[in-house]
């Protein structure tokens, strides 16, 4: 049997050993793992996803290396002519194509398709959408030295200037004469017509964006 020394012995062996267990426990710790640096060699960025190209468009009217706003092939025609015309002052002129060239065969008159007139954003058919007509003139926008006073030209609109693209939705031109180009300083051609209804000149100002040059011979007295 053990002696009383001997438990006392014992129970404070064990009493010593718990509390170095727990005093032993409370200091251990668990550390996460520590993610190594990485070095700038080994760094690397996310990919940035490439621009979209911008889906808006732009569409013009210029012939490449021409500096015109007509796309090409488009000419100025004569409409109908009516019998109490003396001359084309007075005769309506159009854009169109031409689908079939003035020859000996068709006594030189072209077959010609009207173009289409835009208003508002929406096309539009011309009326009598293809004709036959000897008037067909060959056009490119006027430059300084085509405001000479006595030639022919065509001009759409009034003393305000249209923009090219503007121009090239611009269906009906007229034949004009000019007649005063002393305020081209301010952009500003006066113009002429001769009236067959009214048997007289009459007056009409046009900015000079507006007027078209004629390529070659061209004539305002009707064909005979």
């Amino acid at each position: 049997m053990m002696t009383k020394f001997e438990k006392l012995f014992m129970v404070l062996v064990i009493a010593f050993s718990t509390t170095s267990c727990s005093h032993v426990k409370g200091m251990i710790t668990v550390s996460a793992p520590v993610k190594p640096k990485e070095t700038p060699a080994q760094t690397k960025e996310t990919p940035k996803p490439a621009q979209e190209a911008s889906s808006q468009t732009t569409t013009t009217q210029v012939q490449p290396g021409s500096g015109d706003y007509f796309p090409a092939g488009v000419k100025i025609v004569a409409g109908n002519i009516l019998s109490f015309m003396g001359t084309l002052y007075t005769a309506k002129f159009y854009t169109a194509t031409v689908v079939t060239e003035p020859s000996a065969a068709t006594k030189g008159e072209g077959l010609v398709r009207m173009t289409w007139e835009v208003r508002e954003g929406k096309e539009l058919e011309m009326p009598n959408q293809e004709h036959w007509t000897p008037y067909i003139a060959d056009t490119r926008p006027a430059k300084e030295e085509d405001f000479v006073v006595g030639a022919l030209v065509f001009a759409t609109g009034d003393t305000h200037g249209r923009t090219p693209e503007k121009l090239a939705q611009s269906t009906e031109w007229g034949l004009r004469r000019i007649k005063d180009v002393s305020e081209l300083y301010k952009g500003i051609v006066i113009t002429e017509y001769f009236d067959s209804y009214w048997n007289q000149w009459k007056e009409w100002h046009y900015h000079k964006n507006n007027i078209r040059a004629i390529i070659g011979e061209f004539s305002a007295d009707l064909r005979k």
